[in-house]
């Protein structure tokens, strides 16, 4: 199962909406299905349980332990349910019995979908692509997210948060009179694209971030900690982003790269394998425009070189990304092809997140195009050679759609933090 720029159809970029879909459950359409990766259940909130025409005796006890939500609220089950879910369109369709949570608290949604889910039908889900697809008989499957009723649910949250209480608990008020709306008129226009009513006034939630200088007294490079820490916690975080000042990169000038003992990306292409050299693409101006600001910057940073007599050569594709810029990718799919699967583990995302329950503080650690700190074997360079409207060029650092890039990153990644 894989995602390509022919699955952005009908999306709307850049975008951060969920991926909601419209499944077949006990035989009845279901629309505003959340798939939810981070939930570790399979909820039906209580009202879609009642619209279904199902009863109380339908449900089995649960004395499972309470579900925990956001902020560390339990929540209590009804009961639990197995119910038919079918997925896809004829001829790709799977069905598959899915054990229910029933849970009578308020929701936009009617029901989520949770690791559980994913898990038993085997399913991908893609939110850039808002798009989940699965095995079936037949082929994959797909079912494409909803992305109107996704934002028209985010504009009634936030409708419905416009009152809320006051800081000093004697009543409301309302949300737009003290904070800016922003982000309103930003939704509106999303939301204008696909004729939704957007009449009534939304105002935008307080930030939740501010920045501090990463020197002090020196306000030429900042950094963002979370606005809501105590003084105490905020105190220390800013003492530790200033220790360990010299981690931070601003640009590729400030990135040291990997000692090649450390590690180094090989391709190890199979002896038989014939080489291939695409022939060379022709993209509208807009996008050589973005093909040649990004091998300029490339080289510049010293992540590529000019290359002469390549044995292998491939395209560059052009995507856009959620943000909305453009990004320059390789096609190494007859590259990928002749090389042997790096077989390493990976992690697995949803056991480090329930890994971090209990913790009061949390930091991301983002390596600063952590592909192009690991170099080429430099037997391999030439391998990596790829074609532009203005000549071609060889990666001296590892890039990205290589097959066995990611298995090599993350080799680096334990080796690095093993102790």
């Amino acid at each position: 199962m894989t995602f390509s720029t022919e699955d952005y159809e009908d999306v709307i970029l850049p975008h951060e909406d969920p991926l909601i879909i419209n499944p077949i459950i006990r035989q009845n359409k279901i629309w505003k299905v959340m798939v939810d990766t981070g939930s570790s259940a399979d909820i039906l909130f209580h009202k879609t349980y009642c619209k279904m025409n199902l009863t109380g005796e339908q449900l089995e006890p649960c004395n499972e332990a309470p579900l925990y939500a956001i902020g560390g609220h339990p929540i209590q089950f009804e009961g639990t349910i197995t119910l038919l879910v079918l997925l896809g369109k004829l001829p790709y369709t799977v069905e598959k019995l899915v054990k229910f949570y029933v849970v009578r608290i308020e929701s936009p949604y009617n029901a989520i979908f949770g690791r559980p889910f994913l898990s038993a039908f085997e399913a991908v889900e893609s939110i850039p692509h808002l798009k989940l697809k699965f095995p079936t008989e037949k082929g994959v499957g797909e079912m494409r997210g909803d992305q109107k009723t996704a934002r028209i649910i985010m504009l009634e949250d936030l409708e419905r948060d416009q009152e809320y209480e006051g800081p000093d608990g004697t009543g409301k008020r309302k949300r737009a009179e003290s904070e800016p709306s922003g982000s309103r008129e930003t939704l509106n226009i999303e939301l204008e694209k696909f004729g939704a009513d957007l009449s009534s006034p939304i105002a935008e939630p307080a930030a939740e971030t501010e920045e501090v200088e990463l020197y002090a007294g020196h306000s030429g490079k900042m950094v963002r900690i979370g606005k809501n820490m105590g003084a105490d916690l905020k105190a220390k975080v800013i003492a530790v982003i200033r220790q360990y000042h010299d981690v931070f990169a601003w640009g590729p000038e400030d990135m040291p790269g990997l000692d090649l003992k450390t590690t180094m990306h090989c391709l190890n292409v199979q002896p038989e394998a014939k080489t291939v050299k695409q022939r060379k693409r022709t993209f509208a101006v807009e996008r050589q425009k973005v093909i040649e600001t990004e091998v300029e910057k490339l080289l510049e940073a010293k992540f590529i070189e000019e290359i002469q007599y390549p044995d292998w050569l491939a395209n560059v594709v052009v995507v856009k990304k959620s943000n909305g810029k453009w990004r320059m990718c390789v096609d190494y799919t007859d590259l990928n092809k002749a090389c042997p699967k790096d077989h390493y583990p990976l992690p697995n995302i949803d056991q480090l997140i329930d890994a971090m329950t209990g913790y009061e503080v949390l930091s991301f650690l983002d390596a600063f195009s952590g592909y192009h700190q690991i170099s080429m074997n430099d037997r391999d360079v030439p391998k990596t050679a790829f074609i532009t409207p203005k000549g071609t060029y060889a990666y001296i650092k590892m890039p990205f759609g290589l097959k066995n890039a990611g298995a090599t990153f993350q080799r680096m990644v334990n080796k690095i933090f093993k102790e």
